[in-house]
């Protein structure tokens, strides 16, 4: 297993400072949000993309992917009953998949909570008709793209569409395309009310990318949770890809949550 950490927790540190900083702890890999560098991806440029890219490399970091990926444009809803909606949403995917492969990416996390919500008068059903629909369209070009589509089950204060990985893998088997899998959030995990080594057995089939957070959104390590029964797990399904670290409250500065959550992990 390798470790990196989603690069918005760094606010308006210099791109080039935060890829430093990161590297220098020892973090393997970045993952960056688009809405860092505008609100719509198409709005990023060539020469941004080839510098995220080169600066990277630079502190041999890997560009693991992209999370938030609908927040930022207008008009996009993955369960819109609007047809037209949908294939906007549709082509704003396709240019994700873009932007992910032209800055050395290989997974988009689909979280965005609210663009997935189902609306008044679109069934469960039918929500997961469209999103099937809307991601099966996208395969021909994440495949030759190298990019693999994780679908993220979110707890239900966060949305009302997708809440467990059992409802993931619904959709899923629904695609069925090898560049369709699943990733599992720590802090949404923790909202199922079961135990988290059942989740993980549950998703080991699909499991592409994991996001590390505790339940309140803080940074491992500084929370209640115990990380060490999830990484006895993941070795357990020997899952040996990327544990990202998603965090959205902190306990400390930046740079004290950041060493600290990896010394932490890397003890584990």
């Amino acid at each position: 297993m390798k470790l990196s950490i989603c690069t918005d927790l760094f606010e308006d540190w210099p791109q080039e400072e935060i890829f430093q900083f990161i590297a220098d702890k020892g973090y393997q890999g970045i993952e960056i949000a688009p809405v860092v560098y505008a609100d719509n991806v198409n709005d990023i440029s060539k020469k941004s993309r080839r510098k995220i890219k080169k600066q990277a490399a630079e502190y041999g970091l890997e560009v693991v992917g992209l999370h938030w990926v609908l927040v930022g444009p207008e008009g996009v809803h993955l369960t819109h009953p609007e047809k037209s909606i949908r294939n906007i949403t549709r082509d704003y995917l396709l240019n994700l998949l873009e932007f992910c492969g032209d800055i050395g990416g290989k997974v988009i996390v689909f979280g965005s909570p609210r663009q997935r919500d189902l609306l008044d008068g679109v069934s469960r059903e039918d929500g997961y008709r469209y999103a099937a629909d809307i991601f099966s369209q996208c395969m021909g070009y994440a495949a030759e793209r190298g990019v693999t589509i994780c679908i993220e089950p979110l707890g239900q204060n966060e949305t009302n569409f997708i809440n467990s990985i059992t409802e993931a893998i619904q959709l899923i088997e629904m695609v069925d395309h090898k560049n369709f899998q699943a990733m599992v959030d720590i802090k949404a995990a923790l909202s199922e009310n079961r135990p988290i080594k059942e989740i993980i057995r549950e998703a080991a089939k699909y499991l592409y990318h994991i996001h590390l957070n505790d339940a309140n959104g803080i940074a491992p390590g500084f929370g209640k949770t115990d990380f060490a029964p999830i990484i006895e797990e993941l070795n357990n399904i020997n899952y040996n890809r990327y544990l990202s670290l998603e965090i959205f409250e902190l306990q400390a500065s930046v740079k004290k949550t950041a060493v600290q959550s990896y010394d932490y992990l890397l003890g584990l």
